[in-house]
């Protein structure tokens, strides 16, 4: 509360308004180089300024938040604010943005829901191709579905699974989503997340992309999909793929693999890198470096994975305690 006071952010508490921004060009199909966003959001500040109970932050390229603060304000006033900003760096910029903004809501503890549902809904915009659009989330229904931070993480770890886990989790993943009925446009959003997601997993593990994705575009093959089942086999051939992909590497990089072994082996035991780079003979700059390139994963974040795997394991089998198992 001291804090809010002192960088005089008390409207947070009251009110509030999100917008979520996309900068067009970023979706379009093969757009060229990305816009001076920096200078965007600058122009942005210029523009609002006046306002003052507002903050603007970047989410990932090509898409930001703007948090208003609503008390004593109708959201008209908000929307038209929206669309001053969009004119404005339309004019100076010439950058086209999109916009979809939230409901009424109280307290910056909903933040975080509210940004999560308006963004679902300006990639579904962008994906029905529509472009230079301000949608106010009021008008729409509650979207059906989003990729969260729980589903993130779960595909992150079943890319280390066999693919027989690979199958079945998607499988069951699916069967989950068939029970809610859900429209095409957002089985299309999930497709899109998870391809992306796969993309940046790829990059980071410094894989051949092209040996995984081929010439794919990914719109066009989701409109080769007959059936949800061919996107999930889709998905299903991708993971398995960047498996395959994971095995030349660590061929490539046998001292990741031996790595990996020894921490699957003393998971149960307080690990340093120095310990584990002493055991393997190499230093632990070098392990570090290795490690990462061939993973692309710090060697202390598959460290805490194998001991959450291990400890999922424990208490789903229901013998021990939670104290027991910590």
């Amino acid at each position: 509360a001291g804090r809010l006071e002192r960088e005089k952010l008390t409207w947070l508490r009251d009110d509030l308004l999100v917008a979520v921004g996309g900068v067009d060009a970023r979706f379009n199909e093969g757009s060229g180089d990305p816009s001076d966003e920096r200078t965007m959001r600058i122009v942005i500040d210029e523009a609002i300024k006046y306002y003052r109970d507002y903050f603007m932050m970047p989410l990932e390229p090509g898409i930001f938040l703007l948090v208003f603060g609503a008390g004593g304000k109708t959201g008209q006033e908000i929307g038209e604010i929206v669309r001053q900003i969009q004119a404005t760096v339309s004019r100076f910029c010439s950058i086209p943005l999109s916009f979809v903004v939230s409901g009424r809501f109280r307290g910056a503890d909903n933040i975080k829901f509210q940004k999560e549902t308006v963004k679902t809904i300006l990639l579904e915009q962008y994906f029905r191709g529509n472009k230079h659009f301000i949608v106010h989330r009021d008008t729409l229904e509650q979207p059906d579905v989003t990729l969260g931070d729980d589903q993130l993480m779960q595909l992150d770890e079943i890319l280390y699974l066999e693919e027989r886990n690979i199958i079945a989790h998607f499988d069951e993943f699916f069967a989950d989503l068939a029970q809610k009925h859900l429209s095409k446009e957002w089985f299309q959003v999930l497709y899109m997340e998870i391809v992306m997601f796969l993309k940046r997993k790829i990059k980071a593990m410094q894989l051949d992309e092209a040996g995984i994705f081929h010439d794919d575009q990914p719109y066009d093959i989701w409109m080769s999909f007959k059936s949800y089942e061919d996107m999930k086999a889709y998905l299903v051939e991708k993971f398995i793929g960047i498996q395959k992909e994971l095995k030349k590497s660590y061929a490539k990089h046998s001292l990741a693999e031996r790595a990996m072994k020894y921490v699957e082996e003393r998971y149960r035991e307080k690990m340093t890198l120095r310990q584990v780079a002493d055991a393997l003979f190499v230093s632990p700059s070098y392990l570090s470096r290795v490690f990462k390139k061939s993973t692309g994963l710090h060697l202390f974040a598959y460290m805490n994975r194998v001991k959450m795997k291990h400890a999922r394991e424990l208490i789903l089998q229901r013998n021990m305690s939670l104290q027991e198992i910590a």
